[in-house]
């Protein structure tokens, strides 16, 4: 025999897993997934490459496509800067924060741009804002 909270646990739960999608796909929702998703454009060799590894004994070496940034990209010219804006909250460094203190300047001295909208530095908008009509 089992308690009414066994009960409402055993109804509730798969509910549950349901809606914060802990339960695997039915064969519909992973075929209309499937038929949402995005093509990628695939090669042969790249085809052949994964069935290889698959099917083989040893694990291919594969090195991913960087697209977006690079290790070899300059970053000497703002090191400094990069240092003293990204430390550790509470970590005293009295040349660190004498860079942080004239980045800030730097930043609050900047020219206003002609933002339109007044909330990137530019000229702030005419009248008070509300809509007539």
């Amino acid at each position: 025999m089992t308690s009414n909270a066994d009960e409402f646990w055993d109804e509730i739960a798969p509910k549950y897993r349901k809606f914060r999608h802990l339960c695997p796909l039915t064969p519909e929702e992973a075929e209309a997934a499937f038929d949402e998703a995005p093509g990628i454009p695939i090669t042969l060799d790249e085809i052949q490459r994964i069935v290889d590894g698959v099917v083989g004994d040893e694990i291919p070496e594969w090195e991913p496509e960087t697209t977006e940034w690079s290790p070899d990209e300059n970053v000497d010219s703002v090191k400094d800067e990069m240092f003293a804006v990204f430390r550790d909250e509470g970590e005293p460094d009295p040349e660190s924060d004498a860079t942080e203190e004239e980045l800030r300047t730097r930043m609050l001295n900047d020219e206003p741009t002609d933002d339109q909208n007044g909330l990137d530095g530019g000229a702030t908008p005419s009248g008070d804002g509300r809509k007539d009509g």
